[in-house]
């Protein structure tokens, strides 16, 4: 799974989510023909299930937001992934394409320290299926 990069045509969550979906990468499946690259730690969805408690707190907030906005709404998390200074770092993913537009939810958060002798980044990404 990979984020969305560029401009794209447009500002409406619909065309961020058609952009997300366009240009996301099965690691999962690609991984299988590759291996999974050194320092990666990658496993499926069976293997580490992904729940709300994964998430970090401000993103876990914006979920509750949205959920309070949506009564009824019911999320399956699919993916996640997390990269360190711009390496993947972990990865859990298996052969599922992301969900179609009108069932997707993304939350994703960067935080970062810099200074003029460090530079440090983390970003994480959740990827869920509405219900």
């Amino acid at each position: 799974m990979t984020t969305p990069t560029g401009q794209g045509d447009g500002s409406s969550p619909l065309d961020f989510i058609r952009r997300f979906i366009n240009s996301a990468v099965n690691f999962h499946v690609l991984w299988q023909k590759t291996g999974v690259p050194p320092g990666v730690h990658h496993t499926t969805p069976a293997q580490s299930p992904i729940n709300d408690g994964q998430l970090p707190q401000d993103v876990r907030a914006l979920v509750d937001q949205y959920r309070a906005s949506h009564p009824g709404a019911h999320v399956t998390w699919l993916k996640r992934m997390q990269a360190v200074d711009g390496n993947l770092s972990v990865v859990v993913e298996d052969e599922r394409p992301v969900p179609a537009e009108t069932a997707l939810l993304t939350v994703s958060q960067t935080i970062s320290i810099n200074t003029s002798d460090t530079a440090n980044a983390v970003t994480d990404v959740f990827v869920g299926s509405l219900g």
